[in-house]
């Protein structure tokens, strides 16, 4: 038994790995290749990408982030398209014929330009290693020798036999594992030397993922997913990067962060909005936390008034006070949005107090004149002058 799992074990180690082409500027693979087959099934792929109701087609958005990886990208500037995709969740992608996917929740949480350059760099370094091919190619012959392995066993027939195919695919899986956290290190490296390269701060890659460490650790384990849809936090990850800003210490200055906020300023409510459709509250009250230490001006407004949402919708012990003081705190900025006197009209609402609910509706229709639920608004008002003159 021993010699066939070691042969098994040599079977999977050993799975055949077509070598790389090289990386060359404007270049695909030939057509006799199986990466010319995967390039063809990707770009039919992007077709439907270019048509999805989830893209974001500002064109001022998707030049400053197109700019900012060419910049990053250097000679290979051409090779690569960026999407721009509206989802909450902390990702970047890149697929090997050049496709590169940005989620708007990478975007909400980066601090400045050095930040999401960092993020952008290391899916350059994805490209440029060609990491996904590899994984294809290396998941394709180890399900290839697993599926061998089984016919075996069937064949077999005996325990032993099933044994070794159980044993097998878990060496098989751990092996595929160990290579996309090898592979995600290389990027890291690529991405942090490509940013420095550039003037950026050599600790903002580190920066960034000490906040998003915080959030998973403060996520509801119950829950399937967290913030990452792709890329997990981790200490290692945290600690390697920040020994490696270190090793820069008179590296650049630069973050970035004025051209990044006036590029990302239009939507930030929208992907605030969407950050709150998660319902993954304890991570996002964390989120909010970081958001409102840089916060100014109508940012600052809008962090409160989301928070006030979150209290809201969530209603545990307490939460209907924090969301009338976060509702206040809102309020308490000039240029805040007048939907905060409506949302805390609902509060007051919730908790059966008409009077105060009906004087925030007030002052969202004086404000808001042309709003849209307008009528909804109205029938609420007499509803809670109502209820208001009857407790009398």
């Amino acid at each position: 038994m021993l010699a066939l799992a070691a042969g098994v074990a040599l079977m999977l180690g050993c799975a055949t790995q077509a070598p790389l082409r090289e990386m060359t500027p404007g270049e695909r693979p030939s057509e006799e290749t199986d990466e010319a087959g995967l390039w063809s099934a990707l770009d039919q792929a992007e077709l439907s990408l270019q048509r999805s109701p989830l893209l974001i087609r500002d064109p001022a958005l998707n030049a400053y982030v197109k700019k900012l990886v060419c910049d990053l990208a250097g000679e290979y500037c051409k090779d690569i398209r960026v999407y721009i995709i509206r989802r909450p969740y902390f990702n970047a992608s890149m697929a090997p014929n050049g496709v590169m996917q940005v989620w708007t929740g990478a975007l909400l949480r980066s601090e400045n330009e050095a930040q999401i350059g960092f993020v952008l760099g290391h899916e350059i370094g994805h490209f440029l290693h060609q990491h996904s091919i590899k994984q294809w190619r290396r998941t394709k012959d180890i399900m290839n020798a697993l599926s061998l392995l089984q016919l075996v066993a069937a064949r077999t027939g005996t325990q032993d036999a099933y044994d070794i195919f159980d044993v097998s695919q878990f060496v098989a899986l751990a092996s595929l594992y160990k290579y996309g956290r090898d592979a995600e290190r290389e990027s890291d490296t690529e991405g942090f030397e490509r940013a420095v390269k550039l003037g950026y701060r050599a600790d903002q890659g580190s920066a960034l993922w000490q906040g998003l460490l915080a959030e998973d650790n403060a996520r509801d384990r119950t829950k399937p997913s967290g913030i990452f849809a792709t890329h997990p936090a981790t200490e290692e990850r945290m600690t390697t990067l920040r020994e490696a800003a270190e090793a820069f210490a008179s590296a650049g200055s630069r973050t970035g962060e004025e051209s990044f906020r006036a590029a990302t300023e239009p939507f930030f409510a929208s992907w605030l909005e969407d950050e709150m459709g998660r319902r993954h509250y304890p991570q996002t009250i964390v989120l909010l936390d970081r958001l409102q230490e840089r916060a100014a001006g109508v940012h600052l407004a809008w962090v409160e008034y989301y928070r006030g949402e979150l209290f809201r919708k969530r209603r545990a012990g307490g939460d209907d006070k924090r969301a009338i003081d976060a509702y206040r705190a809102a309020m308490r900025v000039p240029g805040y949005p007048a939907i905060a006197h409506r949302d805390l009209g609902y509060m007051y609402r919730t908790i059966q107090m008409p009077a105060q609910a009906a004087t925030e509706w007030q002052e969202y229709l004086r404000q808001q004149p042309d709003a849209a639920d307008r009528a909804t608004v109205e029938h609420y008002i007499a509803e809670a002058n109502g209820a208001a003159h009857a407790n009398r």
